[in-house]
């Protein structure tokens, strides 16, 4: 085993890994080495062919990591800038009432305020700003009109996307052209500047007090070739942040030889399942070109649980989102041109049997079940979505807990109740996805009920610290990148502040 020396290892280069790195970064001009290790391969904007079959690598199980029963399966990102390099760039700060949940039920001394300048500060680094109305895609206009046709609100996406962007589509397989703003554009660049090192195809396996064991491998040839001897190294460090992500960080941690390990480690999970939902219009749409998020609403967020997007796939995901199969499915798909497309986040509450466990080899495994809540709330969001399509003039919804499948705008309103109801969900058949796992390593007061302190600090060790949507006691309840990045901020400001009790 390698043996390399570091004061602080930082583990994951995503939305808080990479801020992480940057905001310590300055460390380094005071004698720091700073490391950040990322299991993924370190691929540059120059490497997005925009093909979905080559751009899965970029993805954990190519995209397609499932829960146990298979009725959830989950993206999530594996390369340098994690899933901020696969994202859309939706903006949205942790709303206050999620905030003040968290400090009220589970950590007193975390000031929802305090979170105001951290946002303000990311959006500018980010380039935070309205899509301009002469740049909104057709399929963004006809998902408004069909909500003010509908008397719903319909709000604008804020977006980390510059005025650079040229709308080709593609966000989810990585931004050829760095218009997209994320930590492989943003702060990981400038971190690397500061003498950050960073260490890709390097998987953390197991953390300690001493430091982080991990693999290093040889990365493929069509990434950046980064000097790292391939096989197992100890990376000593005096400070170890571990920003792997719901999926991982808790995985480590379960692997790993722990004085004390909390009851709650690896429960809670919450995962915003979501569904992607078509309606085919008379006429072509082309909902691939342009920026695919522009618009949302909230109508039914407080009384069922549900966000509903603008959102346009690629074909194969497109495929993958439609229900039924055979000649049906193929017959769906030749009107691809002509669907209208939005997405569904459920948002899900923590459930202490919604597990993530992680078995000595292999990937972890995460035991979730869809509650009837999450059902009920997804079926409701279908029908919305299904009476959006048809306002905006859509002559069928394509619509997965429906009795077909496809639904006809001549339903009435009863009919509609009907067609799409709870019966028709089936778990497993239904494409249910999530890009959001949140959980595993909640915030809490005490080793009894939770597993890290407010700022991170996993309980019973003295240099150990998370930093990432693990730690989130229940579920943002929106797309949580930047709820992610603001509380990476704030844990590199505490680890700044009281720096000298590690290095």
């Amino acid at each position: 085993m390698t043996t390399l020396d570091y004061d602080i290892v930082i583990v994951g280069s995503g939305a808080a890994g990479g801020v992480l790195a940057e905001r310590l970064s300055p460390l380094v001009k005071q004698g720091a080495r700073i490391a950040m290790l990322e299991a993924g391969p370190y691929y540059t904007r120059e490497s997005f062919t925009q093909r979905e079959d080559e751009m899965s690598k970029l993805f954990w199980s190519r995209g397609a990591f499932y829960v146990c029963d298979g009725s959830v399966s989950i993206a999530a990102g594996r390369c340098v800038g994690g899933s901020t390099t696969v994202y859309t760039a939706v903006t949205f700060r942790t709303p206050r009432a999620v905030l003040e949940d968290w400090q009220r039920n589970y950590v007193a001394d975390f000031d929802p305020a305090d979170f105001d300048h951290r946002f303000a500060r990311l959006e500018r680094e980010l380039e935070v700003g309205e899509m301009p109305e002469e740049r909104v895609n057709e399929n963004n206009r006809l998902f408004r009109a069909g909500c003010q046709s509908l008397g719903w609100k319909c709000l604008p996406i804020r977006l980390a996307a510059t005025l650079e962007c040229n709308g080709c589509g593609f966000c989810n397989l990585g931004c050829w052209n760095g218009s997209k703003k994320s930590t492989l554009e943003v702060h990981i660049p400038r971190a690397l500047a500061q003498g950050v090192e960073l260490i890709p195809t390097c998987t953390a396996l197991q953390v300690g007090e001493k430091g982080v064991v991990a693999m290093a491998a040889a990365p493929p040839p069509d990434a950046v070739q980064w000097k790292a001897a391939p096989g197992l190294a100890l990376f000593r460090a005096k400070l170890v942040i571990l920003a792997a992500g719901a999926l991982h960080t808790p995985a480590i941690l379960l692997r790993s030889s722990l004085p004390k390990q909390s009851p709650a480690l690896g429960k809670f999970m919450t995962l915003h399942p979501a569904v992607t939902l078509s309606g085919i219009l008379p006429h072509e749409v082309l909902g691939f070109r342009g920026y695919p998020k522009t618009f949302y609403t909230d109508e039914f967020a407080e009384s069922h649980h549900y966000l509903l997007e603008t959102a346009f796939y690629f074909p194969g995901v497109t495929a993958r989102n439609l229900p039924g199969f055979g000649i049906h499915h193929q017959e769906w798909m030749k009107q691809y041109r002509r669907f209208m497309s939005a997405i569904v986040l459920e948002l899900d509450e923590p459930d202490e049997a919604n597990r993530l466990t992680a078995p000595r080899e292999g990937p972890p495994v995460l035991d979730y079940r869809l509650s009837e809540r999450s059902v009920n709330s997804l079926v409701h969001s279908m029908r919305s979505a299904a009476k959006v399509f048809f306002a905006a003039g859509a002559e069928t919804a394509l619509i997965p807990a429906s009795r077909t499948g496809a639904v006809s705008a001549t339903a009435s309103a009863a009919d509609l109740e009907d067609e799409i109801h709870p019966r028709f969900f089936r778990r497993g058949q239904a494409p249910i996805a999530s890009a959001h796992p949140q959980g595993g390593c909640r915030m809490g007061k005490s080793l009894e009920n939770s597993v890290v302190d407010s700022y991170g600090r996993l309980h019973g060790t003295r240099n150990i610290f998370v930093c990432d949507a693990s730690v989130f006691p229940t579920s943002a309840k929106v797309n949580p990148y930047l709820s992610v990045m603001a509380l990476a901020d704030r844990t590199a400001e505490y680890l700044t502040r009281n720096i000298a009790q590690w290095v």
